[in-house]
């Protein structure tokens, strides 16, 4: 939870965000699997489709679970842009890696490198810009 100086539970909001991150993943994967194995969506429509639920259920679940602030309607737009931002960063640094970089090659320890930098990109923005908690402010 935080308090007034704004950085005390940083490591139960980390820990506690990744949570989300994963429960997301599977949500992203397991709707995706759904839409194009059973209901015969293509491949793109299905990850517009699954992406965005994603999102929404990480915003929801971090809102509620990480940060401890109610859902408002006007941080869902914050959030969306920070998770467009952080692709960009994720794929900017999976390119460059697997195209030029040290891991030239070798696309999976790319993907981490990118992944995990998009991660604290997300965790940082979010907490600053999404999840601020107001006076009177409640999960």
């Amino acid at each position: 939870m935080r308090t007034g100086n704004g950085n005390s539970g940083l490591p139960y909001q980390l820990v506690r965000f990744l949570m989300v991150g994963a429960i997301s993943f599977v949500v992203d994967a397991g709707v995706l699997g759904l839409l194009v194995y059973q209901a015969d969506v293509g491949y793109i429509a299905s990850r517009l489709i699954s992406v965005m639920l994603a999102i929404s259920v990480a915003f929801v679940l971090n809102a509620r679970f990480t940060f401890l602030v109610r859902v408002a309607d006007a941080r869902f737009m914050r959030y969306v842009c920070i998770q467009a931002v952080s692709a960009g960063l994720n794929f900017g640094v999976y390119s460059t890696l697997v195209l030029h970089g040290p891991l030239a090659g070798r696309p999976l320890l790319s993907l981490i490198c990118g992944a995990a930098v998009a991660t604290v990109n997300n965790f940082f923005l979010s907490r600053r810009f999404v999840y601020v908690r107001k006076p009177g402010d409640r999960a």
